[in-house]
C-alpha cells in the first residue's frame, strides 16, 4: 500500500507536528477554537448592533428635545 502525500496541508502538518498532542486531538482543538472564535465574533457583532440602536435612539431623543424647545419659544 502506498501512502498519498498531503501536499495541500503543509501548514496543518506543521501545526500538528509542533503541538504535543496526537493529530486527531490537534484537529479537534483547532475545530473547537474555530467554533469558539465564531461564537465570540457573533456576540461582538450583536453587541455592536445593539449599541448602534441605542445611539439612534439617543439621537432621536435629542432631535425631539430640540424641536420641542423651538416650538415652546
Amino acid at each position: 500500500m502506498s501512502k498519498k502525500k498531503n501536499k495541500n496541508g503543509k501548514l496543518e502538518n506543521f501545526i500538528i507536528s509542533i503541538l504535543p498532542f496526537s493529530a486527531r486531538t490537534t484537529k479537534t482543538l483547532l475545530v473547537a477554537f474555530a467554533i469558539f472564535n465564531f461564537a465570540i465574533s457573533g456576540m461582538l457583532f450583536s453587541q455592536t448592533i445593539q449599541e448602534e440602536k441605542e445611539r439612534e435612539m439617543l439621537a432621536q431623543n435629542f432631535i425631539e428635545r430640540v424641536n420641542n424647545t423651538r416650538s415652546i419659544k
